[in-house]
């Protein structure tokens, strides 16, 4: 993933509020109050650029060739490139234009505006300036989007999740479908891919894909902010505090270093553009696969998205059945790669296990220093920087905690492979000193979750030499009073907890912590309670420890390690009001339960 800015005259005179891709993602259009630029990014030159009305809104369209974009301010507008003159589309309908989009001909533009007496969609022919299609519903109250389903059909996203499909001769109603949850909220804004088969909708601090033919829900991730995705569905931009990057056919998330407030994913799902962080007069813009600056001919060897609903399967019958019967062979169990993925370790092999779960040192070094060759042997000042770089203490929301968990589990795999075992002691552990401080001591709390997953994923498969030299010193410092005597019991048992989840390879080590933890009454942080319980072999023990759990905190995932630990028993767990309540990730939860419930009619 590559990434370069753009800083155009006099782009960097005030903050971009319109960016869009053209349909082929060759033509990136900047709009700025009272400026526009296109940038062509297969030569890094700009197309043209013009000068536009302040109060142009979000909405802009720009045609695939590059030779001119269409703005949305109170009048639709023509900028033909590269002199960039203003042709005024439409001078009748004053009126804030919320969302556009362009037929596959590009002859004709439907748009939806805002109005006091109700929001109202157009179609204009852009060659004659004639208003094809003019459409209000006293039914209709907020519009989110617009797109061309067929050449005589728009898709219209009504904010409360209602998407309609119109006749544009007959300009009327053909059919409608909602989507399948109920709710009281409506959608801050939605998205609508280019054939409006799928939908992109904020509800309740989630994103939720949904396909607009079924309303069925097809991908759902917590998110503080309206997202923007690819012409398949495929990659989706959230937004929790900066911007993240979901793959849904990988099960990928990559967190930005970007703040988002105007962003726009192109069609072909390679390139991301956005305003940076704490400066939104420039637009950062990603390459997804590594090749900025562009090389010459990326256009022909670019692969064309195609919505999920376009796709023709062409399979013979007998190559079906072939395929059916070869996949019933390899899948004996109800467990998927995509569940699989989400472990901590792997205990129990199945045919579904991804390849590289556990990173190599080659590959864990590309991730962390791309480019740069693998060194021999790690120096410490340099590896204790890089571990301070996020610090063992993890932040409060799902965004930073995924990054943790990247990052730590490319970190544990170089230190483990180049260095061994001993060598993530000695950085982890030198806080654990006895006359270390308090806050250096919660530098190792259970707070810290993605070390302490990462940890175990790699002690996993460390040689039972090597586990057992690590063992016996973690266990000399666990019941060293004096290295945590003037701790308080919370981070103490923190600690106990994290240690003993990590090292679950000794099966007996996470229940003899619970039992001492019961023992000593009080509580444990829920979040190494239940990292306990999903690698504690002792059902009983687990299952009255987290009903004893003092209500309240967060759970960020393990749901799939519960569940590769207990089997079918794994859904008493998961329903308990302790885990439903507190689970971050409810699409993660709800995938596990299914999962589990599988497990108990098998």
């Amino acid at each position: 993933m590559k990434q370069q800015t753009i800083s155009i005259e006099p782009l960097d005179s005030d903050a971009v509020h319109a960016i869009k891709f053209s349909r082929s993602s060759r033509y990136l259009a900047l709009v700025q109050r009272g400026y526009a630029a296109v940038i062509d990014l297969a030569t890094g030159e700009m197309r043209g650029s013009c000068k536009v009305p302040g109060d142009t809104s979000h909405a802009v369209s720009i045609l695939d060739s590059g030779e001119g974009l269409i703005t949305g301010e109170r009048a639709l507008a023509v900028y033909p490139l590269p002199k960039g003159k203003r042709l005024p589309l439409d001078k009748k309908f004053k009126r804030p234009v919320v969302a556009q989009a362009l037929d596959a001909s590009e002859e004709r533009l439907a748009s939806i505006s805002s109005m006091n007496s109700g929001d109202r969609a157009r179609v204009h022919h852009l060659g004659t300036k004639e208003v094809v299609a003019d459409f209000r519903d006293k039914n209709w109250g907020k519009l989110d989007a617009v797109a061309f389903v067929s050449d005589d059909e728009i898709g219209i996203l009504e904010a409360d999740y209602v998407y309609e499909v119109w006749s544009i001769s007959k300009k009327a109603l053909v059919r409608s479908q909602a989507l399948s949850i109920e709710t009281a909220e409506t959608s801050r804004e939605s998205v609508l891919s280019p054939d409006g088969s799928l939908a992109l909708s904020q509800m309740n601090g989630e994103a939720i894909l949904w396909s607009t033919a079924t309303g069925e829900v097809l991908w759902r991730k917590p998110s503080r902010g309206v997202g923007h995705m690819d012409a398949a569905g495929n990659r989706i931009i959230t937004y929790e505090d900066g911007l993240m990057l979901h793959e849904r056919s990988t099960d990928r998330i990559v967190c930005l270093e970007l703040s988002g407030t105007t962003r726009a994913i192109s069609p072909c799902g390679r390139f991301l553009a956005a305003t940076p962080q704490g400066d939104q007069r420039e637009v950062v813009l990603i390459d997804f696969d590594d090749h900025l600056p562009l090389p010459a001919d990326w256009l022909e060897n670019a692969v064309e998205a195609t919505p999920a609903s376009a796709v023709e399967k062409k399979t013979t019958k007998s190559a079906a059945k072939k395929s059916a019967t070869g996949a019933a062979k390899k899948q004996k169990t109800p467990w998927l790669k995509a569940h699989r993925t989400k472990l901590t370790a792997i205990v129990h092999s199945q045919p579904c296990d991804p390849d590289g779960f556990y990173l190599s040192a080659e590959s864990a070094w590309e991730r962390l220093a791309p480019g740069k060759p693998l060194p021999d042997s790690l120096d410490r000042a340099e590896e204790r920087e890089r571990q301070e770089y996020l610090g063992l203490r993890a932040p409060k929301d799902l965004r930073k905690v995924n990054l943790a968990t990247d990052f730590w589990n490319a970190l544990v795999a170089l230190w483990s492979q180049v260095e061994g075992v001993g060598f993530i002691l000695d950085l982890a552990l030198e806080h654990l000193k006895p006359e270390a401080p308090e806050i250096s001591f919660k530098y190792l709390s259970f707070e810290g979750q993605p070390f302490y997953w990462a940890l175990r994923r790699y002690l996993h498969i460390a040689t039972p030499e090597q586990f057992a030299e690590a063992a016996d010193r973690i266990r000399a410092i666990v019941e060293s009073t004096d290295a945590v005597a003037r701790v308080h019991e919370g981070p103490r048992r923190e600690l106990r907890d994290g240690l003993a989840f990590a090292f679950s390879r000794d099966t007996d080590w996470p229940s003899r912590v619970l039992q001492r933890n019961a023992d000593e009454g009080g509580y444990s942080s829920l979040a190494g309670l239940f990292a306990l319980v999903s690698v504690s072999p002792d059902f009983d023990l687990a299952m009255a420890a987290l009903q004893n759990a003092y209500p309240g905190g967060t759970i960020y995932t393990g749901a799939f390690d519960v569940i590769e630990n207990f089997g079918a028993q794994a859904f008493e767990i998961l329903d308990t009001p302790q885990v439903r309540n507190s689970y971050v990730n409810k699409s993660e939860l709800e995938s596990a339960t299914k999962l589990a419930k599988k497990l108990i009619g098998s």
